[in-house]
Order: C-alpha cells, then sequence, then structure tokens
C-alpha cells in the first residue's frame, strides 16, 4: 500500500503496483524462476545442503544415495 500526504493528511491507500508495469516484471520474474527451478540440483536453483532453511530434502536425498549408481565410462 502506498499513501500520500495533501495538506498535512494523508491519502486514501492505494496499491503501488496495480500497474501494467509490474504485471511485465512479475510475468519476467516468473519465466526466470521456471528457468531455474529446470536446472533441477544444481547450479543456482539449488542452495548447498548446509545453507538450506530446512532439511527434508537432505533426509530424502541421504535415503535415496544407495539407489543411485556411477555408471562406467
Amino acid at each position: 500500500m502506498a499513501f500520500c500526504v495533501h495538506k498535512g493528511k494523508l491519502t486514501e491507500p492505494a496499491d503501488a503496483f496495480d500497474h501494467p508495469y509490474w504485471d511485465y516484471i512479475r510475468a519476467k520474474v516468473s519465466r526466470k524462476a521456471t528457468e531455474l527451478r529446470q536446472q533441477g540440483f544444481s547450479g543456482m536453483a539449488m542452495l548447498p545442503y548446509s545453507e538450506l532453511e530446512y532439511g527434508g530434502i537432505v533426509a530424502k536425498m541421504k535415503k535415496l544415495e544407495p539407489k543411485f549408481k556411477i555408471r562406467g565410462k
């Protein structure tokens, strides 16, 4: 919400993001977020385990780790 001061009094609140420009920005950010998520468990899309805010993924990956196999070159 945004307010202005007019003659020493606050105006009615207004939605500062209710403008077509912000629709463009929201669409751009959504596209970028989708691109990052498509990178999977590497790169900028995933923090190192030590920096994750929740540990659920760490526990799941440890449980799955024995099922992964490194293929010969």
